[in-house]
């Protein structure tokens, strides 16, 4: 067992305080080979505690590193999760809850590809459920992604699983990784190249009717042409599919969905779905579900469009893992503000992946740039914690994109203000760089005072309703 003082401690509660603090850190973790402890985990939640899904993806992270897992159980608040070797082999996960299948995906998918061979993981939950990317995200826009960079995954739906049973089934495949991850660069936007809807559904009777799928093919491509087309570009192709899946397993659940993906000249996707909605009943056809499953897309899509970015924004959130481990420089075109997700993922990737080299930069019209050189991380490679930062001298402390650069000057004034009084204090020098999000401490005399300091400007951070600095010499 890792002796307590190498235990990287992560605060669960801090950004977006969910389920993206548990996926990363455990990918990190597994990947980087070094244990961590994840603390308050969705403090700030009505249901405090790991849920059913989020037990799943520690339970399939744990058997594929041979790892001690302590706090496993619904519910808990703290979890201490130490890996030993990772290898491939053949797995399975079951939440026996609607738990998004994706998001255990999310957990398991880099770890998976850092065995170095093909893994194949049995899946049950939820593929279609809120709050949660779909099934067809996963595959059409996710999957393509990390292919460029080196992995190929391939996902087969066997059943669909809905709220609030589930029932869905997967079979997923990840090759292993060779050699190291290529970075992924996104950041013009180009022009609408093409647009894709795949309109499901599960009729009890296992098969379409012809003249629901015909209509939708004939009257959803002028639609969609009309709606997403830029009006300056080249017109794109439009592609509607329509196609039975299985029903839930061992359940009569009757759903229809559409799912668009519009894709862009500039290497980037973007993805919205508007279901699933239940199946039609008496005189109701498929025809009218999908259209009003697409109407909800399309008002989600337009509204992503609209910023500028480059590629969909939970797209982006999902690529900082992999870009950090790549080797060479990522570069993604965001919209004006990053997502509280995305947030996250840039904040637990500078406390767990030493050498990462993290940059965000306004880019056109505004746009948030983030720029990501990556540590090159091979398969195999030797375990590699952080290193605890100096703790004399002189000190940066990070903090997460946005935190000081985009608040009001005001609350920079009275915080710049209270920071010359803890440097009164300490007979040293604290202050605050809005630029970079970050603060500098000079002139510490050792470790005992250096580590006084920051204590105290963690309470200050705390009052302030900042997340805690990530330590670095400087």
């Amino acid at each position: 067992a890792a002796s307590q003082s190498s235990i990287v401690e992560v605060d669960g509660s801090v950004l977006e305080g969910g389920g993206q603090i548990l996926r990363n850190s455990l990918g990190y973790a597994a990947i980087l080979g070094y244990p961590v402890r994840i603390s308050k985990i969705r403090a700030g939640r009505k249901t405090p505690g790991l849920a059913a899904q989020h037990l799943e993806s520690f339970k399939l992270v744990r058997d594929l590193t041979s790892a001690t897992l302590e706090g496993d159980k619904v519910g808990s608040c703290e979890v201490t999760f130490a890996p030993k070797k990772l290898k491939e082999g053949s797995f399975s996960t079951n939440p026996k809850t609607a738990g998004a299948i994706t998001l255990t995906v999310q957990a398991a998918l880099f770890p998976l590809a850092f065995t170095g061979a093909t893994s194949e993981v049995e899946m049950r939950g939820g593929t279609d459920v809120d709050f949660s990317p779909p099934f067809d995200f996963m595959v059409r826009a996710l999957a393509p992604m990390v292919e460029k960079m080196g992995v190929k995954v391939t996902a087969d739906c066997q059943h669909r699983g809905f709220f609030p049973t589930g029932g869905g089934l997967v079979n997923l495949f990840v090759d292993g990784l060779k050699g190291t991850l290529k970075p992924i660069v996104i950041d013009k936007r180009g022009h609408v190249s093409k647009v894709e809807a795949i309109c499901y559904a599960t009729p009890p009777s296992g098969w379409l009717e012809d003249e629901d799928v015909s209509r939708t093919e004939d009257d959803f491509e002028p639609w969609l042409l009309e709606e997403l087309a830029d009006r300056d570009g080249p017109k794109p192709k439009v592609q509607v599919t329509c196609e039975p899946q299985q029903m839930p397993e061992g359940q009569k659940v009757f759903k229809a969905s559409c799912d668009i993906l519009v894709h862009m000249s500039g290497g980037g996707v973007f993805h919205a779905s508007g279901g699933p909605l239940d199946g039609p009943k008496g005189r109701g056809s498929l025809y009218e579900i999908w259209g009003a499953s697409a109407e909800k897309a399309l008002a989600s899509l337009k509204k992503q469009l609209k910023t500028g970015a480059a590629l969909d924004e939970h797209l982006l959130d999902q690529l900082i893992l992999p870009a950090t481990l790549a080797e060479g420089t990522s570069r993604l075109l965001g919209s004006k503000e990053l997502t509280l997700h995305a947030q996250t993922a840039l904040y637990i990737a500078e406390k767990m992946v030493p050498g990462v080299g993290i940059k965000v930069t306004p880019g056109p019209s505004g746009l948030q740039l983030v720029e990501i050189t990556g540590i090159g991380r091979k398969v195999g490679a030797p375990p590699l914690p952080p290193t605890p930062a100096t703790s004399s001298g002189n000190m940066t402390g990070q903090l997460p994109p946005g935190t000081l650069s985009k608040a009001q000057e005001h609350l920079l004034n009275t915080l710049r203000g209270d920071l010359g009084h803890l440097s009164a204090n300490f007979a040293l020098r604290v202050e605050a760089e809005a630029a970079s999000d970050s603060f500098r401490i000079q002139g510490c005399e050792g470790p005992d005072h250096a580590a006084a300091v920051q204590q105290e400007l963690q309470g200050i951070c705390k009052y302030y309703n900042f997340p805690p600095p990530q330590w670095r010499p400087s």
